[in-house]
């Protein structure tokens, strides 16, 4: 079944982002550790802040364009909202899967350092590299970009890919605040596990910056 052919089943799943990734990885938290992971509106202003709201911005007219893409006959007509190409059903929910999987047992992996955010005036408690962030320093990220594109291929239209790739460059300029967040906090230790750990991928994709 295809998004317009079953497009309550397909938007209950998008809908997972936000119940597993963001409401229930914070409930966890709290059960966890009698705290909450949420320090994005502590801080007054910062970079990490600012892009945060343009990636909010970007995701929820992705959202929007998804669910009228499932709904709207009339959407779908316009030709930006057009498919540009058909993507077989078990690639496009392969990535959806793997990439929410990635992303929930990234956050469960961090334990106590787990953050939705970040305070300048908050130093995290530990340097998470163990787990997911073993092989990757940004498994969030990267789980949360590729659920984010397996679900766009779902209904591969010009609008809906412009939208992923703009959000995957919010979240890049993210990964880059914090870089330099987590820098200032650990210094040499963070530049050890930097050079040890490719930013999303080995390979052609590996940051081999010094």
């Amino acid at each position: 079944m295809t998004l317009t052919e079953a497009p309550a089943l397909y938007l209950a799943f998008a809908s997972l982002h936000v119940l597993l990734g963001h409401l229930g990885s914070a409930l966890v938290y709290r059960l966890r550790f009698q705290a909450s992971p949420l320090v994005l509106y502590r801080a007054a202003r910062s970079p990490h802040r600012r892009i945060t709201r343009l990636v909010s911005l970007a995701s929820l007219a992705w959202a929007a364009a998804l669910v009228a893409s499932a709904t709207s006959s009339a959407f779908r007509a316009l030709p930006f909202a057009r498919p540009l190409f058909t993507c077989p059903l078990v690639v496009s929910w392969s990535l959806a899967v793997t990439g929410l999987a990635l992303m929930i047992a990234s956050q469960i992996s961090m334990g106590i350092a787990f953050r939705v955010g970040q305070d300048e005036r908050e130093a995290p408690p530990e340097l998470r590299r163990r787990g997911p962030h073993a092989l990757c320093r940004n498994p969030i990220y990267l789980g949360s970009w590729t659920f984010l594109l397996g679900m766009t291929l779902w209904h591969p239209s010009a609008i809906l890919l412009a939208l992923s790739a703009a959000v995957g460059l919010g979240i890049h300029g993210l990964v880059l605040a914090e870089e330099r967040f987590l820098h200032a906090r650990f210094g040499a230790a963070f530049e050890a596990y930097r050079r040890a750990t490719p930013r999303y991928l080995p390979g052609p994709f590996r940051d081999r910056s010094r």
